[in-house]
């Protein structure tokens, strides 16, 4: 895979996601299930749309992660493996939240009970979404050679992982924060992955000049 082609997947991602995010705004489980169904009833072909666009930055991830494992650390094949499967996590899991509202947007009149249990089950993938995100936060952090993105990664590390809680739990405090901080996270890295910042830089000391090595200076044999 072409690297410079991998980091540019990054920005791909994020406008995809900024996109979906603004086309349709799915309700979670605290909302009442009538309206729920009502939403459904009335966004079906928006809900399909932004979900097939979920589906599209799914994959730009997984690109985008497949390409900066190289970046991350060159030197350990064992790091490179472990960002790629962390990263093959996310794109996985993002996948499976566009699974139940394309359920529910496509089903025909959906009782009660259906609603109920669909809804749920996109609370729940989407917390198992952002305990990826976490993991892959945290490899970054035990893999990266700088400084700041180890600062970074653990931020959006404690921040997803705390959403992926509240999620469970549906406490809705972290909806905003937690997603941005990742969309955060995703360009910078690309950014640095570009200018090739990313990994550690070599300690080149400049060499001090070698002194010339006093020479003897020989003198002819005086014969007496």
């Amino acid at each position: 895979m072409n690297g410079r082609l991998a980091r540019w997947s990054g920005f791909a991602f994020v406008v995809l996601l900024l996109l979906q995010a603004g086309m349709a705004d799915i309700p979670t489980l605290d909302t009442p299930i009538d309206r729920i169904q009502r939403f459904y009833a009335s966004h079906g072909r928006t809900i399909v749309a932004a979900q097939i666009v979920s589906v599209a930055a799914s994959i730009f991830f997984f690109l985008f992660a497949w390409g900066l494992a190289r970046d991350v650390n060159p030197e350990s094949v064992a790091a490179t493996a472990r960002v790629r499967l962390t990263g093959a996590l996310v794109a996985i899991a993002s996948l499976a939240t566009a699974i139940p509202p394309i359920s529910l947007a496509l089903a025909s009149a959906p009782s009660d009970s259906t609603a109920h249990t669909l809804t749920r089950a996109a609370d729940v993938t989407d917390a198992v979404l952002f305990a990826a995100i976490a993991l892959f936060s945290l490899e970054l952090f035990r893999d990266a050679a700088r400084r700041w993105l180890k600062v970074l990664s653990v931020v959006v590390a404690a921040l997803s992982l705390a959403r992926a809680v509240l999620g469970v739990a549906e406490v809705t405090a972290l909806d905003v924060i937690g997603p941005l901080a990742f969309l955060a996270l995703v360009p910078v890295v690309s950014v640095a992955a570009i200018r090739e910042r990313l990994a550690a830089q070599a300690d080149v000391s400049p060499t001090p000049p070698h002194a010339a090595s006093p020479q003897r200076s020989s003198s002819p044999d005086v014969e007496t």
